[in-house]
């Protein structure tokens, strides 16, 4: 927390440095036009992405017998982030759907909050799931490609229009199911809309949520394969842009 004049003091010199640059490169529209506001003169947008390499060694397929339907979310998931209405929908999907039930698990891999295990108490779900403090980068991806899911939660605040989470850019990479859950018209929502493998909904949509999940679950042992083509995202195709930006200037 800043007083008032210090704020003012901060926000001074970012508007002079901000007007005084060559190129400012961001990660969203929305901060881009944040930048153009406070005097940026020549603006760039280039997301966080995935580098392909790090998937070209897992090629993990189900064996038939396996009715699993595992939920997978990497990285921190603190309070902001976690949402009781996912965890009532999951809950209401096991009571009405004894195969959903039995089959569902959950796997987090990252910090959670103090409450997190409570809150899936409260649901009758903490018996599915296996939390994992720390996953070093290569077995996060291999794990990713385990998962029948792959969730993202954003925080319900003002900020997070133009917030991009890097772990959505490696899920992407994963060409698994992913599941967005954050703000209508934010930047996420307008990728997620660009990905045939990803889903979005809005904070507290439970119908929409449910109908969501259920459709991916019973999707699941489909032999389904995305052929999007996410090169945008590659870190080569980033780093190219990147390169001819510099040599521009």
């Amino acid at each position: 927390p800043l007083m008032s004049f210090a704020r003012k003091a901060h926000y001074q010199s970012e508007k002079k440095i901000i007007s005084n640059n060559d190129l400012l490169l961001t990660v969203s529209p929305t901060w881009e036009k944040i930048f153009i506001k406070m005097g940026a003169q020549k603006t760039y947008v280039l997301p966080n992405g995935y580098d392909s390499e790090d998937y070209s060694q897992y090629n993990f397929s189900k064996e038939k017998d396996d009715h699993s339907f595992l939920i997978g979310h990497f990285g921190l998931y603190n309070k902001l982030r976690d949402h009781s209405f996912l965890w009532k929908t999951l809950g209401d999907m096991s009571g009405n759907n004894t195969d959903f039930s039995r089959n569902l698990k959950l796997l987090f891999a990252g910090e959670v909050h103090d409450s997190f295990i409570a809150k899936l108490k409260d649901h009758k779900l903490n018996n599915k799931i296996n939390h994992v403090p720390y996953l070093a980068h290569s077995n996060a991806i291999k794990h990713m490609m385990q998962c029948d899911l792959l969730l993202v939660t954003q925080a319900d605040t003002k900020s997070v229009l133009g917030r991009l989470p890097a772990k959505f850019f490696e899920y992407i990479g994963a060409r698994r199911p992913i599941l967005v859950i954050g703000q209508k018209n934010s930047d996420l929502e307008k990728i997620t809309s660009t990905i045939s493998y990803a889903w979005f909904v809005e904070y507290n949509n439970t119908q929409l949520l449910y109908e969501t999940i259920l459709s991916i679950y019973n999707k699941r042992n489909t032999s389904y394969d995305f052929t999007d083509d996410t090169s945008v995202f590659s870190r080569e195709n980033q780093a190219e842009k990147l390169i001819k930006l510099i040599q521009a200037i």
